[in-house]
């Protein structure tokens, strides 16, 4: 038989005397006690190793790459211009007079306003009067005196 050593109830000191047991039901608690004792174990050991695991399948995960926004292209901004309204875009320094022809185009220079709008338009001189002439006829005009130039220039070839 084991010899099980009991703290008496008697003794306020913790010396601890040794008695032999009585009954198999101290003896049967006994063995259940260690059964569950080396049940927690187990599983103490088991929950280590799940916790490992777990931390190699982290250092697994890669992480995203995060994406490069894209710049996006500003668009040339394009004035409209209807000349029969005479209305044009902040760009242009030139007032439109309205013309009888109801022609829409774009412009993006006074030059271009000129040609769209047929050549009608105003000005105002230093003086601060308004002078009104038409472009077609002074490209018209330049024509005739550059054909004029070289007309003259082929004849004193010639002589």
């Amino acid at each position: 038989m084991k010899e099980y050593l009991i703290k008496s109830k008697n003794d306020n000191e913790s010396s601890l005397k040794p008695q032999y047991p009585v009954c198999k039901i101290f003896q049967e608690d006994e063995k259940k006690q260690e059964k569950e004792k080396e049940e927690k174990k187990k599983k103490k050991k088991k929950k280590k190793r799940k916790k490992k695991k777990k931390k190699k399948k982290k250092k697994k995960k890669k992480k995203k790459k995060k994406k490069k926004k894209k710049k996006k292209k500003k668009k040339k901004k394009r004035s409209y211009m209807n000349v029969g309204r005479a209305v044009l875009d902040r760009t242009t320094t030139i007032n439109t007079v309205t013309t009888t022809s109801t022609i829409v185009g774009k412009a993006n220079s006074g030059a271009d306003l000129r040609r769209i709008a047929g050549g009608r338009r105003k000005r105002t001189t230093e003086n601060g009067l308004e002078q009104r002439w038409e472009d077609e006829q002074d490209e018209e005009m330049v024509e005739k005196e550059e054909e004029e130039a070289t007309v003259e220039e082929a004849e004193r070839t010639t002589k």
